[in-house]
Parts: C-alpha cells; sequence; structure tokens
C-alpha cells in the first residue's frame, strides 16, 4: 500500500447531522493523495454507522471505533496510526473546500492555509483583534448566515525568520487551534506530542504551542480555505470555568517550552480567569471566582521553574483583574 502524503484526522462523537457535508468535503480535494481516519469517539447515535459506509466506497478511508475518551483521546488514537509526511485535523462538524489539500508545497513543519468562521466571529477581552495582528478579515454573507475569512500574508520562513514569525502569532488566532494548518508527523511523532486527555476545552491551543516549540519551518500558502462552525454551548461555558486552573497550568507549562517567548502571549492567563468567572460572556457583571484567586496564586509561588520575568509580569495580571472586578 502507497503511503499517503497527507493524513487526515476527523474525531467523531454524535454528529451524524453534519458528517456527510464534513466527509464530502475532503473527499472532493483535487489532490487525492491523502488517509483519511475517522475516530468514531463511542457515538451513540449513527456516526459509527455512517463512518463505515464511507470507508466501504473509498479505501482511504480507516474507521476506528473506541470507547468514549473525548476529543483528545480520538485524535491522540489517529495520531497513533497516521501514516502522512503532514497530518491535519478536521472537527466533525466543520468542512473544508477541493484546494484546502495542497498539491504542491515545500518541505516544511507546519503549512498554514486561510480559515473561515461560520458564525459570530469569537472577540477575546483583552486579546487585540486580528487586524492589529497582521492578519487580515473579510466578512461577508451567503444565505442569510455571516462568514469571516482571516488569513495572513503568504511566506515561507525558516530558522531565525521562523522565530520571528512565531513570535508574532503564537498568540494570535492562527496558533490557538489544529484547524486549518498541516503539520509535519515526524515532527509530532520524534517529540512524542500527544493531546492533553484531562482537557475538554483548549486541548487544540496547548498542543499547537508544544508543536512550536519544535517548529524550525512554516510555509503559509492561503490556497484552500477551511470552515469552522463557532459557537459555545452553556456544557462548554461551564467545563472551560471549572477547568480553568488545569487549563492555566497546561497553558504555562507549554509556554515555558517555547525558545520565543513573547510577553503578550500571556493575555491568554487573563483570557482562562475571563472563561472561569463567566466574564467573556457577560462582561458587564461581576463575578468571583471559583476556583478561588488563593489556589492561583499558590501555583504562582510554588513554581520555581517559571523565569521572573514572566512571574512578575503575571502578578501583575492578576493585581490588574482583580482590582478592575473588585473580586477581593
Amino acid at each position: 500500500m502507497c503511503i499517503p502524503t497527507y493524513s487526515v484526522i476527523v474525531p467523531i462523537y454524535n454528529s451524524e447531522s453534519t458528517l456527510h457535508k464534513c466527509f464530502d468535503s475532503i473527499l472532493c480535494q483535487k489532490n487525492a493523495d491523502f488517509e483519511l481516519l475517522l475516530i468514531d469517539d463511542g457515538s451513540t447515535d449513527g456516526s459509527g454507522k455512517i463512518c463505515d459506509e464511507y470507508a466501504a466506497k473509498d479505501e482511504r478511508i480507516t474507521v476506528i471505533h473506541k470507547e468514549n475518551g473525548g476529543v483528545s483521546s480520538a485524535r491522540n488514537a489517529g495520531i497513533d496510526i497516521m501514516r502522512g509526511k503532514w497530518v491535519t485535523f478536521v472537527d466533525s462538524d466543520d468542512w473544508i473546500d477541493e484546494t484546502f489539500i495542497p498539491i504542491n508545497t515545500i518541505d516544511c513543519d507546519i503549512i498554514v492555509q486561510k480559515w473561515t468562521y461560520w458564525g459570530e466571529l469569537v472577540s477575546i477581552p483583552g486579546v487585540p483583534p486580528p487586524e492589529s495582528q497582521n492578519i487580515s478579515i473579510q466578512t461577508w454573507m451567503l444565505c442569510g448566515a455571516k462568514y469571516h475569512t482571516l488569513q495572513i500574508p503568504n511566506q515561507n520562513v525558516f530558522g531565525d525568520e521562523c522565530n520571528t514569525f512565531m513570535y508574532e502569532y503564537i498568540g494570535s488566532q492562527v496558533f490557538r487551534s489544529t484547524w486549518g494548518k498541516f503539520i509535519k508527523s515526524d515532527v509530532i511523532k520524534n517529540a512524542s506530542l500527544r493531546f492533553d486527555t484531562n482537557m475538554r476545552l483548549g486541548e487544540d491551543a496547548v498542543f499547537v504551542m508544544r508543536v512550536a516549540a519544535f517548529t524550525h519551518s512554516v510555509s503559509v500558502i492561503n490556497e484552500g480555505n477551511y470552515y469552522y462552525r463557532c459557537y459555545a454551548s452553556k456544557a462548554q461555558r461551564e467545563i472551560a470555568r471549572k477547568e480553568a486552573l488545569y487549563n492555566l497550568r497546561q497553558y504555562l507549562n507549554a509556554y515555558k517550552l517555547l525558545p520565543f517567548p513573547n510577553d503578550d502571549n500571556l493575555r491568554w492567563i487573563k483570557y482562562f480567569f475571563e472563561k472561569a468567572s463567566h466574564l467573556q460572556c457577560k462582561p458587564n457583571l461581576r463575578w468571583k471566582l471559583n476556583p478561588t484567586i488563593a489556589e492561583i496564586k499558590a501555583i504562582l509561588k510554588k513554581d520555581a521553574i517559571l523565569e521572573k520575568r514572566i512571574r512578575a509580569k503575571m502578578v501583575l495580571i492578576l493585581s490588574r483583574f482583580l482590582h478592575i472586578f473588585k473580586i477581593v
């Protein structure tokens, strides 16, 4: 069996209503040199059956049926069996256009495509908008739905230029998720990188940051488009609130690995706090954090690995946050 150039991993859980659009968009690619790995994460609806039906018609498709373990577990199952030189991840409720998988590209660690939000563009308090991060954004309407297409300038960067590129974009929307990009499989395998199965939100941002620590070359091509359905349920917001401390710790651990630390990325610390207090959803209300600020301060005090410069910046952000929202 020929080794494919690309591996496409789709984690699936109870998403039968969107699978046909997702799968069809992948299978109609102009570049057919890929394998499609469908990871059924213990679905209880008809998702597993749909996966098997597609696999019976296309030999590029491999289906894994596993016990439910969460999206990180499902993606890891795909990583364990991927054979392509590059890998990309597509959410089961998203879709891609026919030129998303590149036909010709240079040999690099990460390939970046443009991407489109379907729905309302998420605004994170305290985080600069895309326009201020050298990311162009175009908003357009189709059949009554709002779309926002984002992209950064086409470029190929290596070595020190790659570090400069990462310094500029690592905290931007370009690297907050796994979708919209291709990662060289050897980068993941050689560094033994996997998604954190204890994280249910933000796990993709932490994974990409860990990948970035081992990245020496990036190619931005903007030849194809990834379409992302953007929404946040009440259940997701509750998860974010309860797991904010753990997510904060994992983000900081990934941040410390970067050879190009950028203090601007520490605004994400404030983002985790805002998630914890629901301030992202209700910015005009004052909520007390749960877990407590005391627990967060304990992390900062006991973590001797953090550079003094980063620790001082974090304390400053915490102090401003507490003062503004009168939490203490």
